[in-house]
């Protein structure tokens, strides 16, 4: 098996719209305000927000993990631990906002995707909470289990959204003569190069932008 056939056969599994619908339902209640979700998309940063802040909890509980088998003090590894659990939130915010707006075989790995990190979430509090008991050893333990979870590396990449050309109308599509296209929303981040394109004996041409 290659790779990314488990990929491909999630992409393929129908039986996950059963769950992506609902979901999918849920987040458009929560997230109703494009405005917020533009944010959450990273689209006034010119970069998908996601993948920039799940950084944070990644790397904090990274650090903690070496802490552990540093065997230092056993606050610092507690309080990057939370630190992550923290940050998880606007993480998977971000991410569901993105997600919401994929196309139904994307969602399927999405949702396997969130699916595992909130079991990996899981245990990371319960990390967190034998920390505070005092049971460093079992909280270490959980981490493990954390850090083992399938699918928790699972990435969707995708910057489908709305773009127009800069010099039309606002709202309507970009001619064929604009040479680049603005983002109007998210989850697109960034403006797209518009492209002439022409049909001649049988195949495509296409013109760069600027050449002559």
């Amino acid at each position: 098996m290659q790779p990314f056939d488990s990929i491909s056969m999630l992409e393929r599994a129908a039986v996950l719209d059963a769950i992506a619908g609902p979901v999918r339902s849920l987040v458009s209640k929560v997230l109703p305000n494009r405005t917020v979700r533009d944010v959450l998309h990273g689209t006034w940063l010119g970069h998908p927000a996601h993948p920039m802040i799940v950084q944070v909890p990644i790397g904090s509980w990274v650090c903690a993990g070496f802490l552990d088998c540093a065997f230092v003090p056993p606050k610092p590894a507690a309080f990057l631990t939370g630190l992550g659990i923290v940050t998880a939130v606007p993480a998977a915010a971000a991410g569901l906002a993105d997600w919401s707006e994929l196309h139904p075989e994307q969602q399927r790995v999405g949702l396997v995707h969130a699916g595992a990190n909130l079991v990996a979430l899981g245990f990371e509090i319960a990390s967190l909470l034998d920390r505070v008991r005092g049971r460093r050893t079992r909280g270490t333990r959980s981490r493990t289990g954390a850090a083992t979870c399938p699918g928790r590396c699972t990435r969707v990449g995708s910057r489908r959204g709305r773009t127009v050309c800069a010099w039309s109308a606002p709202g309507t599509p970009a001619p064929s003569g604009c040479a680049t296209a603005v983002v109007v929303h998210g989850p697109a981040t960034a403006p797209a190069p518009v492209f002439q394109v022409r049909v001649r004996d049988g195949g495509v041409e296409v013109r760069l932008p600027g050449a002559g």
